[in-house]
């Protein structure tokens, strides 16, 4: 095996078990790894599958980040584009210096943010992992959805042989494309999300799911083309917008779980409907999002596993 390192130091505070907490959010997720302190992903790099191995030193304050880069045989490209990736997933060039001057104003949104200092905004290596976890997760517990990604990955994904501690790759869109819809239906996928999967895999082979395609379209442009594909909603959509295309003013206000910790928030008993969510969120602004991944820490906190 062929190994490499790079240290990277992203903009403070930063705290990589928060982050990765608010990337993953159950266990049962096997794309991303996270034990002890350790975090490793296997990407596919110039066709090879490539094993990243993070770990954090320092504090919140001075933290920096040491990736270990793992793979069959030595890649040109491999660190320029692990360290984009590395980057972009735990959202260390993200400057939340006006976020937290903000939270600053009022207490009880100081306290929530001062508990998980150092949390930065997860966001999925590409914009068609984005999407097929959106898919998955529709409808069904989070749990139910993430297990169905990880089966996914363990039948369609890239196994890094001979490293340990990697699992698999989040699987290549050739691969589900070329997928029987059969053989994705057997995971425990309805067949309308099998096919749906299997179309957006095709999708981005033409080229219509390019991540610079989306990155220049505003928000209300992005939500229009994913919402007249097959298979993607307006929850699909904004939840696509902030974990794939990391737009922190968009708070999913069709996501039950997130409507749910909201209301908990506010005191208020009943469900919340997507016009409540963001008139309840519009005073956070351009920030929303950020307050979304804190509430979702606090509650995995309070679950004992944060």
């Amino acid at each position: 095996m062929w190994e490499t390192s790079l240290e990277l130091e992203p903009i403070t505070p930063f705290r990589l078990d928060y982050t990765v907490w608010a990337l993953r959010r159950r266990g049962v997720n096997l794309v991303d790894s996270f034990e002890r302190g350790v975090y490793r992903r296997v990407e596919v790099v110039e066709g090879q599958p490539v094993g990243v191995e993070v770990t954090q030193t320092g504090s919140p304050w001075e933290a920096r980040l040491s990736v270990k880069l793992v793979c069959a045989h030595p890649l040109s490209h491999v660190v320029g584009e692990v360290e984009r990736r590395v980057n972009r997933l735990f959202g260390a060039r993200v400057n939340l210096a006006e976020f937290y001057h903000m939270a600053q104003g009022d207490a009880r949104l100081s306290e929530l943010v001062d508990s998980f200092l150092g949390l930065k905004p997860p966001r999925f290596t590409s914009l068609f992992e984005a999407l097929v976890n959106a898919v998955a997760c529709q409808q069904v517990p989070l749990e139910v959805g993430l297990k169905l990604i990880s089966k996914l990955a363990e039948r369609f994904g890239e196994r890094l042989v001979g490293a340990q501690g990697f699992t698999y790759s989040f699987p290549q869109p050739l691969r589900l494309a070329e997928a029987p819809t059969a053989s994705i239906r057997e995971l425990g996928f309805s067949q309308r999300k099998a096919e749906v999967i299997r179309s957006l895999a095709s999708a981005y082979l033409r080229g219509e799911l390019e991540d610079l395609k989306f990155e220049s379209m505003t928000n209300s442009d992005v939500v229009g083309v994913l919402d007249a594909m097959k298979g993607i909603g307006r929850w699909s959509a904004e939840y696509v917008l902030l974990r794939g295309l990391g737009r922190l003013d968009v708070y999913p206000g069709d996501d039950v779980g997130a409507a749910k910790n909201l209301a908990a928030w506010l005191g208020v008993s009943g469900r919340l409907g997507y016009d409540d969510v963001q008139r309840a969120t519009s005073s956070w602004g351009r920030f929303r999002g950020m307050v979304y991944f804190h509430f979702l820490l606090r509650r995995l906190h309070e679950r004992g596993v944060v």
